[in-house]
């Protein structure tokens, strides 16, 4: 236990050392406040008839003060401003008292049969951004989704025209 009175993570081999260099073998401890999160977020699916695809973003327990995270896409098979909105290092705020938010992102419908394509959502969580003191730790400040665009349902599928 650290002078403050928080428990604080030890090796997964459990050795901790006292102050007179005696060992003490724990199991692995983590920090009973609860000042340490874990965001997350969803891989989605969408059409592009739909014209958006919404992420959620979550975390495991709310915070006092709003939550600023970091967004950009990556290419994977879609291109960024032609299969879907390219963004770069936009500012998403979760507010304070909410587990979750969610983020859409623009889908261009071309009208092309292209089988699906994809793309990634990047999150992250830059240390000191956050001004509360219900926050000590982020466990995974970089998290990636994946989001996945279909072609137009198949009822909605251009029909070939018949010849005269």
């Amino acid at each position: 236990m650290s002078r403050d009175g928080n428990y604080v993570l030890v090796p997964e081999d459990g050795n901790l050392k006292l102050p007179n260099g005696n060992n003490i073998t724990l199991p692995f401890i983590c920090d009973i406040k609860n000042k340490i999160i874990n965001i997350s977020i969803s891989n989605e699916i969408a059409y592009e008839t739909d014209g958006k695809i919404e992420f959620t973003i979550t975390l495991n327990k709310a915070l006092n003060e709003d939550l600023t995270l970091k967004l950009s896409t990556i290419y994977g098979s879609a291109i960024g401003d032609k299969d879907f909105e390219r963004i770069k290092d936009k500012e998403f705020i979760i507010k304070a008292g909410n587990l979750s938010q969610k983020f859409t992102i623009k889908v261009a419908s071309d009208g092309k049969y292209e089988d699906s394509e994809n793309f990634m959502l990047k999150v992250s969580y830059e240390e000191g951004s956050y001004k509360g003191d219900d926050l000590k730790e982020v466990v995974n400040p970089i998290i990636i989704a994946k989001a996945t665009i279909l072609d137009f349902p198949q009822e909605d599928c251009p029909k070939t025209p018949k010849p005269n």
